[in-house]
């Protein structure tokens, strides 16, 4: 449309050459925008911007317009890490496995070994599996680098470390933990050899924080301190945590498969300290007739909302459990399941006496053992965040000038059983959910009550579900009310 009518031969020839490269040009824009590279860029950055279905679709459209068998390779170990970072692990296994089927040389096979153990240990199946594709790897790295390379150094670590994960579960733990430190020895050999002493102290440096506190008293771990100390020329001591939860109950449970599953923090770098016995103590507290006012419901075969009591997506208290409203002790029961399934680590029967900051801001956190008179043994950890997930339930407002004659009552979390509660005529403190509940209950078991509350939380009604009673416990209530030995409400 810009040019000129063209005039004489010259000018034919000129105008023909411009319209020859403009069509050609043009042709170049629409090949490169639709190449399988270009693809794969656009998908990256769907991605970013969380357009995951769409990103999934342009790496697929990425696999079909590849040119050659390497654009082919590289298509497909894109497309096998987006589903893995979906956790679409059968998927990205699937897809990795194809990757195999046209990889012809040895050294292609590495990268395609390094990301199935990879899924296959976020996908939470058998170490082993990871540890065999590490395993080839390792062989392939040293046929084709040497057995004294960095590479070959880097493979030995790589294997090195899912070993050391397998020790919590292994029957054989002393074998492993022995064919763990050869393989580091072997990379902290190759890189002093190498020159690199900051690299070999690294590689043990990562083993040693892998291991647990009773295998770090093992003979082997005392070998791999005095091969820290030839790299480094210092003494090993352990990192600060990234973050301490203090807390094991269902916000401490959450937050810690959060941090791990979902932002990929490495187990061994949050830990989670409880003062009670175990992981959900304080619902193995409640009285054992308390349960869950939230119905748990799993209905994510056909929609993605998730159950009311679940802390964790893609978990369900109600698929689990198979109770609607949960005991205290069944939600416990969840709670165990979830952090044994994520690996937490999980330290109990340890209170925390103090919390202080750091110059460097990161945090001093001294703990000891929970219920002791202070003889016992303190410890000060270090974590660059920490998150305080204690709960209310721990902290009841049982002690204190609350009113006069308060010494004489018996708080709600004290409560073991309202069925087994010696005495059959009671009153009871304060009509909001843990009121009513006891109220409830106490007319279930056949004794007399008389319930006292500043608010007729029986008659209220709003639109603020947090300012009245629950549906299950107004249900009860009514129940009870109906029964031989209704309970007294008194309010204003």
């Amino acid at each position: 449309a810009v040019l000129r009518k063209p005039r004489g031969p010259f000018a034919m020839l000129v105008a023909s050459l411009a319209g020859a490269t403009i069509a050609a040009g043009a042709l170049y824009l629409y090949t490169t925008r639709e190449s399988s590279p270009a693809k794969i860029a656009e998908s990256k950055r769907l991605f970013r911007k969380k357009a995951y279905e769409a990103s999934l679709a342009a790496a697929t459209e990425a696999c079909q317009l590849a040119a050659d068998g390497s654009q082919h390779r590289t298509a497909l170990l894109h497309l096998a890490a987006l589903h893995h970072a979906m956790n679409r692990f059968d998927d990205s296994l699937a897809t990795l496995d194809k990757v195999e089927a046209v990889v012809t040389d040895d050294l292609d096979l590495v990268p395609l070994l390094h990301a199935r153990a990879e899924v296959l240990e976020a996908a939470d199946r058998p170490l082993e599996l990871a540890a065999e594709q590490l395993a080839r790897a390792r062989d392939v790295r040293r046929r084709a680098s040497g057995p004294e390379s960095m590479e070959a150094a880097y493979a030995a670590f790589n294997l090195a470390r899912v070993l050391t994960l397998q020790l919590q579960k292994a029957e054989d733990a002393a074998a492993l933990l022995q064919q763990a430190e050869s393989l580091v020895l072997e990379a902290h050999g190759i890189a002093l050899a190498a020159g690199d002493a900051t690299q070999a102290a690294t590689f043990v440096d990562e083993i040693l924080e892998l291991l647990t506190a009773d295998s770090a008293a093992c003979a082997t771990a005392s070998q791999l301190r005095a091969a820290y100390l030839e790299a480094s020329g210092e003494e090993w001591s352990p990192k600060p945590l990234d973050v301490l939860i203090v807390g094991a109950g269902a916000s401490g449970v959450g937050m810690g498969i959060l941090l791990t599953k979902v932002f990929r923090l490495r187990p061994q770098r949050v830990l989670l300290v409880e003062r009670g016995g175990g992981v959900g103590e304080s619902f193995l507290r409640w009285p054992r007739e308390m349960r869950f006012i939230s119905p748990s419901f799993n209905q994510q075969g056909w929609t993605k909302s998730f159950d009311l009591n679940s802390v964790v997506y893609g978990t369900s208290p109600a698929f689990t459990l198979h109770a609607e409203h949960p005991t205290g002790e069944q939600y416990a029961r969840y709670l165990r399941a979830l952090a044994e399934r994520a690996k937490l680590a999980v330290r109990t029967g340890t209170e925390v006496e103090a919390v202080r900051r750091r110059p460097d801001g990161s945090f001093e956190v001294e703990v000891g053992p929970a219920g002791d008179d202070g003889g016992g043994e303190r410890t000060v950890l270090r974590s660059r965040y920490v998150v305080w997930a204690a709960g209310e339930f721990q902290y009841p407002r049982a002690s204190g000038p609350l009113f006069p004659g308060c010494e004489l009552c018996l708080h709600n979390s004290e409560v073991r059983s309202w069925k087994e509660l010696p005495g059959d005529d009671f009153v009871v403190i304060g009509g909001y959910e843990s009121g009513m509940d006891a109220a409830s209950n106490l007319a279930a078991s056949g004794r007399r009550c008389s319930v006292v509350s500043s608010t007729a939380y029986w008659r209220v009604a709003t639109e603020d579900p947090s300012t009245e009673l629950a549906p299950y416990t107004a249900e009860r209530v009514r129940a009870a009310c109906a029964s031989p030995t209704p309970p007294r409400l008194l309010a204003p």
